[in-house]
């Protein structure tokens, strides 16, 4: 086995071992900031994203391997109907960084 590849798999293989919840913070547009959580799983995960008082979200994600790592990608639904796409990528089992957008407006995240 390469080097590389052990570099795809070591974050898959933490991951797998069992459920890993970290905490999520962020920002949406540029004066609204997130707090959260992120669980992981083998294959996938949740996502809990609070912010101002009308944002509470929540979302679910999958895996792929890129030639970067391991990316994250799935939908954030808000309670108040607001959705979008989110993407990030893992930089090891507990920390990683991401974007979206919530009905075009964007935001940013890091766990």
């Amino acid at each position: 086995m390469n080097r590389f590849t052990v570099l795809l798999i070591a974050p898959l293989a933490m991951l797998a071992a069992c459920e890993t919840t970290v905490e999520v913070t962020g920002m949406l547009g540029v004066d609204e900031a997130l707090t959260g959580s992120m669980t992981h799983y083998d294959d996938g995960g949740t996502i809990e994203l609070n912010g101002g008082p009308r944002t509470h979200c929540v979302g679910n994600f999958s895996y792929s391997r890129t030639n970067a790592g391991l990316r994250g990608d799935g939908t954030l639904v808000c309670d108040d109907r607001r959705m979008g796409p989110f993407s990030f990528i893992l930089s090891g089992a507990r920390h990683g960084h991401g974007f979206g957008t919530l009905n075009g407006m964007a935001y940013r995240f890091r766990f």
